[in-house]
């Protein structure tokens, strides 16, 4: 997920969440400040951890939770001075999230160690420690069972490219050639498919200077591998990582530089394609989106219908092609022969059709089409709105 910075770094507090490759805003009653350079992280039970950032142009360390539909604001007795920048990491073999470094309210760097266990921040007294840094990258290796820091730097200093791992008690330097070339806010992330830690993106050279980092590596516990082929643009505001639908690394790439979303591995037949045009209701014209995308094995792929009117009865039609069959002058049912399902749209007009994909390879290169239809007396073409049409490729 990302929250708090937009392209070009602006400040935000817009949250998205990504899954199955597609991006989606989650709308959120509570949110953390305008901020930019907060430090996020899986939590062992499922939830993300945001802590520090800078608000108000100044650092800050405030600790959030973003639970999967809403935000809340911790007060934890204890936690570590304000930064931003810092390096965080889920540590499940301790019950919790790790921290080091990051840049102080003044803009020296860090080099102190935390851990979040669910409740409360405690400061840790590693025997040996990186130097002190931010913009360090940090991912929890499963194969092994601990946390692996790569490069950073200080503010507007020279970037480093050591490497290190967290072994439960201290931090432990790894002597690796072949290694990504030093960087900083470069992007970590485990690769869960083929138990591999991935390293791409960021800065080499100087912090915030304007060469960016290109290259992507593998580590496999032992060694580094340089992976060929595409890569997404050398880019300081990437995030990234592995998206459990998806099956694979994701990284985004947010400014300076294009912005797009890239995934490591082969390309995917999988697709969902819009096509003709719905009927406005009373709410405006109605929207088909996919949740993901319809490969096998994404038991959370579902169709959402937007934009119909609050709780109205919705009709979803599945059909095995596409088809442009005219109900009025300018409404049109676009699926054929359709095998239909229900559903209520709730207060924001949005209605949700889970469509579990299964895991098995009879349904690969398989082809559907999809429309909704809500229930809206008050619509220009009663009695119904209709989204346009969804094009489904399964992979």
């Amino acid at each position: 997920m990302r929250f708090g910075v937009g392209a070009t770094y602006q400040q935000n507090t817009a949250t998205w969440e990504l899954t199955g490759g597609l991006w989606r805003t989650v709308p959120t009653t509570t949110q953390p400040p305008t901020m930019v350079w907060p430090s996020l992280a899986t939590e062992p039970a499922g939830s993300v951890l945001l802590f520090g950032g800078i608000t108000g142009g100044a650092a800050s360390n405030l600790t959030w939770r973003f639970t999967g539909t809403d935000w809340q604001a911790l007060a934890p007795a204890t936690a570590p001075a304000p930064r931003s920048q810092h390096g965080m990491a889920i540590a499940p073999t301790m019950g919790g999230v790790l921290l080091f470094g990051g840049l102080g309210p003044n803009g020296s760097p860090l080099g102190d160690t935390w851990l979040w266990n669910g409740a409360s921040w405690s400061q840790l007294a590693p025997a040996t420690s990186p130097s002190p840094r931010a913009n360090a990258a940090m991912a929890f290796d499963a194969a092994a069972g601990e946390v692996l820091l790569f490069g950073g730097g200080a503010w507007n200093g020279p970037t480093l490219g050591d490497f290190w791992r967290w072994n439960g008690s201290t931090w432990q330097a790894i002597a690796a050639a072949g290694g990504p070339t030093s960087r900083g806010r470069a992007v970590m992330a485990f690769d869960a498919t083929r138990q591999r830690t991935v390293v791409t993106g960021g800065f080499e050279q100087q912090m915030f200077g304007p060469i960016g980092a290109p290259g992507t590596w593998e580590w496999n516990g032992a060694t580094w591998t340089s992976i060929g082929g595409a890569q997404p643009p050398a880019n300081s505001g990437a995030i990234g990582a592995f998206d459990s639908v998806l099956a694979r690394v994701v990284v985004h790439t947010a400014g300076p530089g294009p912005v797009g979303t890239w995934h490591l591995g082969a390309a995917s037949l999988a697709a969902a394609t819009e096509y003709g045009r719905g009927c406005a209701g009373s709410s405006g014209e109605p929207t088909l989106r996919a949740r993901g995308l319809p490969r096998q094995g994404n038991l959370q792929f579902a169709l959402q219908a937007m934009s119909l009117r609050p709780q109205a009865p919705v009709v979803f039609a599945i059909g095995a092609q596409p088809a442009n069959v005219p109900l009025t002058a300018t409404c049109t049912l676009l699926v054929t022969p359709p095998l239909l399902a229900f559903a209520t749209a709730d207060d924001a007009g949005s209605a949700l059709l889970a469509l579990p994909v299964p895991a098995t390879s009879a349904l690969h290169g398989a082809t559907f089409a999809a429309q909704a239809a809500g229930l809206d007396p008050l619509g220009p073409f009663v009695p119904f709105a209709l989204t346009s049409g969804l094009a489904l490729t399964i992979d």
